[in-house]
C-alpha cells in the first residue's frame, strides 16, 4: 500500500527494502506482509518506553495526536467530536511535510467546534502530559502503521485506546487494552460511547494497557 500510494518516494522505499541486508519490523503482522509480498524475513523488535511512576489524576478529555496527513484521517475525529457535544476533546496535530495545507484546514475547522481544543504543535518532550490527562485516546488512521508510539504513550498513562482500524498483532483485543472498530466509523463512535458510559470498564482497559 505504501509503495502504491507514494509514487517516487514509495518506489525508492521499495528499492531499499528489497536490497537491505537486514530488516527490522515492529510487529508480526509486518513480518507476515514482508514474507508474503517480498519473500524476505525480518527481526521483530517491539517499541519500548521507560515506565515512570505518576500519581493518578482526573482525566477530563478525549485525545487525538498525530501528523496532519490523509493517512491519519483527522476529519473522522472531527465527526466524532460533533457526535459528543457534552464531552471535551483535544486534538494535537503536527504539520506533515507533504501536506502542510491540511494543518491550516484543520485549524480553521476546529474553530467552529466549541468542545474541541486544537493545538498545532507540542514538543515530544512535553506530549506525555497530554496523554496523562486523557480518559480515552482515539486513533483514526488507515491500516498501515507499525506500532504507533501514541499507543505506547497512552498505555504508559493507563489511557484506553479506541482505534478505528490499526491494531498490530491484534493486541488491543487480545490484551483488552481498549476497543477496535474494525474500520467502521459507526463502531468507532459506539465504542467511545461504551467507554464513556462505563468508568469501571474504562479504568480496567486502561490498566490492562499499562500492564501490556
Amino acid at each position: 500500500d505504501y509503495v502504491r500510494r507514494n509514487g517516487l518516494r514509495g518506489r525508492i522505499f521499495e528499492w531499499g527494502l528489497t536490497r537491505a541486508d537486514r530488516i527490522v519490523v515492529q510487529n508480526h503482522d509486518q513480518l507476515d506482509l514482508l514474507r508474503r509480498n517480498y519473500h524476505r524475513s525480518a527481526l521483530v523488535i517491539k517499541n519500548a518506553y521507560h515506565i515512570s511512576d505518576t500519581p493518578p489524576i482526573d482525566k477530563p478529555y478525549i485525545l487525538w495526536v498525530g501528523r496532519a496527513e490523509p493517512l491519519k484521517q483527522p476529519e473522522l475525529f472531527f465527526q466524532l467530536v460533533r457526535r459528543f457535544p457534552n464531552e471535551q476533546f483535544v486534538m494535537v496535530a503536527q504539520s506533515a511535510v507533504y501536506h502542510r495545507h491540511l494543518l491550516t484546514q484543520l485549524k480553521t475547522q476546529a474553530q467552529e467546534i466549541p468542545n474541541l481544543k486544537f493545538i498545532d504543535y507540542v514538543p515530544f518532550s512535553e506530549i506525555d502530559n497530554w496523554f496523562r490527562q486523557a480518559k480515552v485516546f482515539i486513533n483514526t488512521s488507515d491500516d498501515y502503521e507499525g506500532f504507533p508510539n501514541t499507543f505506547i504513550q497512552s498505555a504508559l498513562h493507563a489511557t484506553p485506546i479506541v482505534s478505528l482500524k490499526v491494531n498490530p498483532d491484534n493486541f488491543i483485543n487480545q490484551h483488552q487494552c481498549g476497543l477496535c472498530a474494525d474500520g467502521d466509523p459507526g463502531k468507532l463512535a459506539s465504542s467511545l460511547q461504551e467507554l464513556l458510559a462505563d468508568p469501571a470498564l474504562r479504568a480496567k482497559l486502561g490498566n490492562n494497557a499499562l500492564n501490556y
